[in-house]
C-alpha cells in the first residue's frame, strides 16, 4: 500500500467517524470501535511509511480460495480495482467481484446484491 492510498484512507476514516459508518464499526466491534479502527489505520500508515506492503505474508502464499469484495464507489479504497488485479494476479486462488454502487463496506451498503454475490460464489462449480 503506497503512503497516498493510506493518507487517503485516513482521512476518509475521520469523516466516517461520525456518520452512518460509526454504527456500522459500533455493530462490528463495539463500544471500544473507535480505538480499533484508530489503530488499524494507524498500522496501515506505518507499513506505508516504512515501504513495507499491507499484507503480513506473501499474498500468493494463499491456499485456499478468497473471494474480494468490494465497491467501485467505495470512497474508502481509493484504487480498489487496481488492488484487486494485483492481488488477482498473485494467486488463481483470489476471485474479486466489484459492485457499481454501494460504499463502504459493501455488505451493509449493497446487502441484498452483496448476499446473491457470495452465496453463488460458494454454491459455484469448481473443477
Amino acid at each position: 500500500m503506497s503512503l497516498k492510498m493510506a493518507e487517503q484512507i485516513k482521512e476518509s476514516r475521520q469523516k466516517e467517524k461520525e456518520g452512518e459508518m460509526a454504527f456500522a464499526w459500533f455493530m462490528l466491534h463495539g463500544f471500544k470501535w473507535e480505538k480499533v479502527v484508530d489503530m488499524d489505520t494507524e498500522m496501515m500508515l506505518g507499513a506505508a511509511k516504512k515501504g513495507n506492503k499491507f499484507y503480513h505474508k506473501d499474498p500468493a502464499s494463499v491456499m485456499v480460495p478468497v473471494l474480494l469484495t468490494g465497491s467501485k464507489d467505495d470512497p474508502s479504497i481509493p484504487g480498489i480495482e487496481a488492488l484487486y488485479e494485483e492481488l488477482k494476479s498473485k494467486s488463481k486462488k483470489y476471485s474479486s467481484f466489484l459492485f457499481g454502487k454501494g460504499g463502504h463496506m459493501t455488505m451493509l451498503t449493497d446487502c441484498y446484491n452483496f448476499s446473491r454475490a457470495v452465496i453463488g460464489y460458494f454454491f459455484k462449480k469448481t473443477d
